[in-house]
């Protein structure tokens, strides 16, 4: 009985996280999603759900970790995981060459 408690309430995160992300409410998917994630569930559903929230946060060093988890344990969904991690990529790289070019410009001010 008790595993079925547990099944249950992790379903409940699962289905409020991937509703909040659908209503671009990415803090509460977080929180959703990390509170079922903690609770022992292993599912690569739920890392892809916050990775997707991280990523439309543009807070990419915590969808990254998210994105291979997902995809570590959902290798079935490559393809999915696999686009979305070039984006992920292209995203960093984009603001780090933003970054040395600012850097260079400003520097040469001093």
């Amino acid at each position: 009985m008790m595993n079925q408690h547990i099944h249950d309430e992790t379903e409940r995160l699962s289905e409020s996280a991937w509703s909040h992300l659908e209503h671009e409410e990415y803090e509460q998917c977080i929180a959703f999603a990390t509170q079922a994630l903690n609770s022992n569930v292993v599912s690569a559903d739920l890392y892809h759900c916050r990775a997707n929230a991280f990523y439309e946060q543009k807070r990419y060093q915590e969808a990254l970790p998210d994105y291979l988890h997902a995809l570590k344990l959902d290798p079935t969904d490559a393809t999915s995981s696999q686009s979305t991690l070039k984006f992920v990529a292209s995203d960093i790289r984009t603001q780090i060459h933003a970054l040395y070019l600012f850097t260079k410009s400003n520097w040469t001010d001093y």
